[in-house]
């Protein structure tokens, strides 16, 4: 039993993968020889492929809002609580202001430097 060959495999060539057709053509405009395409482009091509499964186009939108939820989420609590005199929220501010008072930018971690 002789182990059977693989087709050799065609070299992946280099893709510039952008999130929008503004980005595509800032990006393109400088790399003539790489191709550049938007994420959907990107997508589309993989489908056609075969590499992707396909159909649908992916959710963009829920990508990318699932990534900031929680740093929005925290900037609105933080919000509400400076809006309502929050006396612990206060107090965490007055301290980081005297903190910066006492201790410019760029003091701390000093180590191996003379």
């Amino acid at each position: 039993p002789k182990p059977s060959k693989a087709p050799p495999r065609t070299p992946l060539r280099p893709v510039i993968i952008t999130r929008d057709a503004v980005q595509k053509a800032v990006f393109g405009a400088g790399y003539p020889a790489i191709p550049s395409l938007t994420i959907e482009e990107f997508y589309d091509q993989r489908v056609r492929d075969g590499i992707f499964p396909g159909g649908t186009n992916i959710p963009h939108q829920t990508i990318q809002s699932t990534e900031t939820d929680g740093d929005e989420e925290e900037r609105i609590r933080k919000e509400r609580l400076v809006e309502e005199d929050d006396p612990e929220e206060l107090a965490r501010q007055r301290g980081m202001d005297e903190y910066k008072d006492d201790h410019r930018r760029g003091w701390g971690n000093r180590h191996n430097r003379s």
